[in-house]
């Protein structure tokens, strides 16, 4: 897999860049170009930004929903683990949800790997192994990069590296827990998500939906959620200012244009994502975790 060590290159020595920019700026400055200079400086200082600052930072992002029952949830998604960012990084935002008060339930939402190049089960343990440090339940699926959609095949592998390390993993599920029905469902790329498990559900229960994909909520029938948490469009790795609604560098299969957060009139909220993907680079959208107040 050749590709994988084009991202390890990108991301190793994509500092070069960012000394061209500097020499750049340094060069005007000697010829007395001021202008150019403040330009230089500029793109210099948007770089680092995007490439360091917002990359290696978590933040988090409390969001008050109302629904006629009471839950306190933290989400996290799109972990594409091992090109980019490792079990380091991963032990850093289990800090960050272990410091995070009052909440019932981690709810991880994957794409768990990124082009890894160990693939057996007890090296994807030891690359998730600060979950195991989480002190609330976690539950977690498996998304398209895990089953094939694009790739890798690590269906089986996965599923042992999440039981090890006290993840409760959910296939197609429909799971109770304390007065709220879960209902996770697996991709829509590979044609998986049984949403006809919500016509198991009463009028009654409190239901919650996650899924990855937003498109998920065009084929519900009659039954619709009380809420439909999803992921996968990474709402924008790099978020132009002033034309980000008109002109998006990124890519996402959905057949709407979801972008990100709440759609109070479809009981819908798209969450943000942790990890990069294509470039180790983000632009106005930090690595986040969710905390959704359920109220």
């Amino acid at each position: 897999m050749w590709y994988i060590w084009i991202y390890q290159f990108i991301y190793r020595w994509s500092f070069l860049f960012a000394w061209f920019l500097l020499l750049t700026a340094i060069r005007k400055l000697v010829r007395i170009r001021l202008v150019w200079f403040v330009f230089w400086v500029w793109l210099f200082t948007l770089f680092v930004r995007a490439r360091r600052r917002e990359t290696r930072s978590v933040h988090i992002d409390e969001h008050l929903i109302e629904t006629w029952f009471t839950k306190d949830l933290v989400l996290i998604s799109d972990l594409h683990l091992w090109v980019y960012k490792w079990s380091t990084y991963l032990n850093k935002v289990v800090n960050e949800i272990n410091n995070i008060q009052n909440i019932d339930a981690v709810m991880i939402a994957w794409d768990l790997t990124y082009h890894p190049l160990k693939k057996d089960a007890a090296s994807l343990e030891q690359l998730f192994s600060p979950l195991s440090k989480i002190d609330k339940p976690v539950f977690a699926v498996l998304w398209n990069h895990d089953v094939e959609h694009p790739w890798p095949i690590l269906r089986k592998e996965l599923i042992q590296a999440l039981n090890a390390n006290g993840v409760i993993f959910l296939h197609n599920d429909i799971y109770d827990f304390t007065w709220v029905t879960l209902v996770w469902l697996w991709p829509t790329m590979s044609w998986e998500d049984e949403t006809s498990l919500l016509s198991q559900c009463t009028d009654d229960d409190s239901v919650i939906v996650l899924a990855h994909n937003p498109d998920v909520t065009l084929s519900y029938g009659n039954r619709l959620p009380d809420l439909t948490i999803v992921w996968h469009t990474h709402c924008g790795q790099i978020r132009l200012p002033f034309i980000h609604d008109i002109i998006r560098p990124y890519f996402y299969p959905v057949r709407w244009d979801f972008d990100c957060w709440e759609y109070e009139d479809d009981n819908l909220f798209i969450s943000k994502w942790i990890w990069e993907v294509w470039l180790p680079m983000r632009f106005r959208n930090p690595p986040t975790i969710d905390v959704l107040r359920l109220r």
